[in-house]
């Protein structure tokens, strides 16, 4: 149940990004979780029900069951139950000794001291690699490294985008264009695109007005039927000889970038494209101030003709600028989600604490070792980042909660020691053998050489590591150490 619980509170966090595919992603795996809480309550219990009724019997059938030797009867079968069992017994007894000795260590005063200091250091190195973790996202860590879209992505950033970077602009309202005040108010709008830095200028532009100007110029002076020449005004369009503009063989193409209101001659909308260049833009920062720029001059206009702009890697870059708010927005409610789930089932606040300051031990040792392998902050990372948090509550919570129920299953005296053996002793095993099948599972992944995979094998085998070390490890060296201060705050309690 905890471990359900925290799962699908890490992913309901997540589904509140910013970002429309890790929401997806975070619903999906809510889903899996819960159908598989219920699967595991219904059908698999059912399932351990009739399967030990079973087992039950056949123990009790054999307990019951004694073997006479007569003639040449095989005593193999008993020979081998009686090797099993001395077999289990010595391991048992091994086991035994081992978590003896290990709990000993663990409750060393100097070797607890030690693993804090290091958890300290490693902290202090995680959280500076978290602030110097790069933020990036490219569209060729969406492609497989065999794909020629690898090779199209690159020639694209060597040389179309350092030369032509294209803006797309749209006027959803332009009005009457026939005024001549809101024309040159739309004219000033398209210079200043036309002027920010690194553009290319109006050589660069596909505006459309420019020619319908100057075809209505040519227009302004025409012979009728009647041969009588009129003089009409250069300086105020005709809206009403757009369609006459746009058969003209030059002008035909200007066709894909207006709209008309449905059966009519009335501009709806239409667009405009201009261009930009540097070198500079080889870098994603570079272009996010360029975007920034553009949009800056947009909303100036936006409350006039309702403008907006588009560019091709916007998205990316939407998502790049929102990636450092989203990721400590949900580390920081994942925790809190964390910290209720784990309370209401320890009720034990110290428990809770060393709980929790675990759980964000992990999560910023996950980030921090990221950032030091060359890893950058990206959607994929975080969406894996966001699993891995529900990943990384299982074995310290399951540690701390039998820690803390450990005084009702085991006699008294009750101490430190005896605690952390009951508790090691019983979810010991459990904890390094999901750590290892969950790293094995998720090596499958390797198979398929792409960017996602590999961040989330990596992300998935740090979380396991570090949460078997601060699990086994870290955990009962802090209730070593902590244990003696809260039972003299808690006063005696009554046997």
């Amino acid at each position: 149940m905890i471990s359900a619980l925290t799962n699908m509170s890490a992913d309901a966090v997540g589904a509140f990004t910013s970002s429309p595919e890790i929401t997806l992603l975070c619903y999906g795996n809510a889903a899996c979780i819960f159908i598989d809480f219920v699967y595991q309550i219904t059908l698999y219990s059912a399932v351990m029900v009739l399967a030990g009724h079973f087992e039950v019997e056949n123990e009790r059938e054999q307990s019951l069951t004694q073997r006479v030797e007569c003639g040449a009867e095989d005593p193999s079968d008993s020979l081998d139950q009686k090797s099993v069992s001395s077999l289990l017994e010595r391991l048992s007894g091994k086991f035994s000794t081992f978590l003896d000795s290990y709990v000993a260590v663990v409750t060393n005063k100097a070797f607890d001291l030690a693993m804090v200091v290091v958890w300290i250091i490693f902290l202090g190195i995680s959280i500076k690699g978290i602030t110097q973790m790069p933020i990036n996202l490219t569209p060729k860590k969406l492609f497989s490294k065999d794909s020629s879209l690898q090779e199209m992505d690159d020639l694209r950033v060597s040389y179309v985008i350092p030369h032509f970077t294209l803006a797309t602009v749209f006027v959803n309202n332009p009005g009457n264009l026939s005024d001549v005040a809101r024309q040159k108010r739309l004219n000033s709008f398209v210079a200043e695109m036309e002027s920010l830095p690194g553009a290319w200028g109006n050589k660069s532009s596909n505006y459309f007005l420019r020619d319908f100007v100057a075809y209505e110029k040519g227009m302004s002076e025409f012979e009728p039927e009647e041969g009588e020449w009129v003089k009409r005004d250069a300086n105020t369009l005709n809206l009403k000889d757009l369609p006459a503009f746009l058969e003209w063989p030059e002008y035909e193409f200007w066709k894909g970038f207006l709209r008309f209101d449905e059966n009519s001659t009335k501009l709806e909308r239409f667009f405009f494209t201009t261009a930009y260049h540097g070198d500079d833009l080889r870098q994603w920062i570079n272009r996010d101030k360029l975007l920034k720029s553009w949009r800056r001059v947009v909303d100036n206009y936006a409350p006039e003709f309702n403008t907006s702009v588009y560019y091709d890697d916007g998205i990316y870059l939407d998502l790049i600028e929102n990636m450092p708010t989203d990721t400590w927005q949900s580390a920081v409610a994942t925790i809190c989600c964390m910290a209720t789930v784990c309370f209401i089932f320890m009720w034990d606040l110290p428990t809770v604490l060393i709980t929790t300051g675990v759980i964000a031990s992990i999560m910023t040792g996950i980030l921090g070792t990221l950032s030091w392998t060359g890893t950058e902050l990206d959607p994929i990372v975080m969406a894996a980042l966001i699993i891995s948090i529900g990943f990384s509550v299982d074995i310290p919570a399951h540690v701390s909660y039998h820690y803390y129920s450990a005084g009702a299953h085991i006699p008294p005296p009750i101490t430190t020691r005896t605690r952390l053996h009951y508790c090691l002793s019983s979810v010991g095993f459990p904890a390094l053998q999901a750590s290892l099948s969950t790293s094995l599972c998720v090596l499958a992944l390797l198979l398929v050489s792409i960017y996602m995979s590999q961040v989330f094998v990596k992300t998935m085998i740090l979380c396991m590591t570090l949460c078997v070390i601060h699990g086994l490890v870290l955990i009962p060296c802090l209730v070593s150490l902590a244990d003696p201060l809260l039972t003299k705050l808690r006063g005696p309690k009554k046997a």
